[in-house]
């Protein structure tokens, strides 16, 4: 089944969810359907924590399409899935929020790692370049997979079965 942009943003806000974080996507994302539900429900905020970003970034940071935050709100991680849009404008959306020393992911298909890797090598990613990450489907597909059995086995072996 080929996964939908808005499917591929539930997985990582599934993910975040699971290992702890505080998880958020951009209002236009919200009222989408995907295979796990409604985009929106999925995410614990549904607005970026207040004070967690300064006022010059949160324009740019409020698009991006999926932010985890710590348990006091600071942001850790930013993705951008770029399923059929331009990795380029990802990169971009990434570049504006780097002074915030967040982790900042490009998610994609394998077939576009080389286009991101020539993109991080311009002006002005060259600069950064080693603090983007690009991961693809299966890469994302496979950390869901065991952070989320991890989380299922977690739950039972800790429950209070007395």
């Amino acid at each position: 089944m080929e996964l939908t942009h808005y499917d591929l943003q539930a997985k990582l806000v599934l993910v975040g969810g699971y290992l702890g974080y505080r998880t958020f996507v951009p209002a236009p994302d919200k009222g989408r359907t995907t295979i796990y539900g409604n985009l929106g429900r999925l995410c614990t905020e549904q607005e970026i924590p207040e004070g967690s970003i300064p006022g010059l970034s949160l324009n740019t940071v409020k698009f991006v399409d999926v932010i985890w935050f710590d348990e006091e709100g600071y942001p850790t991680h930013a993705f951008e899935v770029e399923h059929t849009t331009d990795i380029t404008k990802g990169l971009l959306r990434l570049y504006q929020v780097h002074k915030l020393r967040i982790k900042m992911f490009i998610i994609s298909e394998e077939i576009n790692k080389g286009k991101f890797q020539r993109e991080v090598s311009k002006s002005p990613f060259a600069k950064i370049k080693n603090e983007f990450v690009f991961k693809n489907y299966d890469e994302l597909d496979d950390f869901f997979q065991s952070v989320k059995h991890f989380s299922q086995m977690q739950v039972r072996f800790l429950a209070n079965n007395g």
